[in-house]
């Protein structure tokens, strides 16, 4: 299988805005790397980090709390960035990067980074702007966490992911789940039968209409959005 077309990767990102030399510059230095289901990229307390831009796929980032149970604080999707904040602020990478799909990723090391960032200042505009977006994130992911069960917080979810689509009804929406239950269940700090159990109620009351694997027509967004105000 071929490798991306990493040129015009680079275009629908944030780093889009950059001259055309200083992309050109970006893409023969970035390092091409495929991996399978199950390959750690980044492992949580290294110190080496980098900048890596995914393609193609699907990645989790997590923790492993002190239970011993992993809590996924993060799914990345092409063409998110990750690895770099050790390169940025010193310390660790605070995270675990995981591979949930195949997927091909695009790393740059420490000194080239570093180069890039000296040669182009406008390069730490968009990791700025990608900070900033998942410290937001953090703090909607913590309003979810402080919802009391797991009715509320699935509701929360699918109202993020939903996509407005007539198709579903006049309020209707679409959402496709972009891992397992068991996978979304880990991510909003449930059991996975809790989340089965809300599942069900939802697809029961009419509020989900099952649409294919992963797949859900919302009819009403008001009455999803009703559910995940519950307190």
């Amino acid at each position: 299988m071929a490798a991306p077309d990493l040129p015009e990767i680079l275009k629908t990102t944030p780093f889009g805005g950059l001259p055309p030399e200083a992309l050109d510059r970006l893409a023969r230095l970035l390092e091409f790397r495929r991996v399978l289901s199950g390959t750690l990229l980044c492992r949580e307390g290294e110190a080496e980090g980098r900048f890596c831009l995914l393609a193609e796929g699907l990645l989790k980032a997590y923790r492993i709390l002190p239970t011993g149970r992993p809590v996924t604080v993060f799914l990345l999707k092409a063409p998110d960035f990750f690895g770099f904040l050790p390169l940025l602020a010193g310390g660790p990478l605070p995270l675990n990067v995981e591979a949930v799909e195949p997927s091909v990723v695009y790393a740059l090391r420490r000194d080239p980074f570093w180069a890039l960032m000296r040669e182009t200042p406008a390069f730490a505009l968009p990791l700025l702007a990608h900070l900033g977006g998942k410290f937001r994130e953090c703090i909607g992911k913590l309003d979810t966490l402080a919802r009391p069960g797991a009715l509320p917080r699935l509701a929360q979810a699918l109202c993020s992911l939903a996509e407005p689509d007539s198709r579903a009804g006049a309020d209707g929406a679409t959402v496709v789940l972009p891992v397992s239950q068991e996978a979304l269940a880990g991510t909003l700090g449930i059991a996975p039968e809790n989340l089965s159990r809300a599942m069900k109620r939802l697809i029961r009351e009419g509020v989900a209409v099952r649409a294919g694997r992963r797949r859900f027509h919302i009819p009403s967004m008001d009455r999803l959005r009703t559910l995940a105000e519950e307190r």
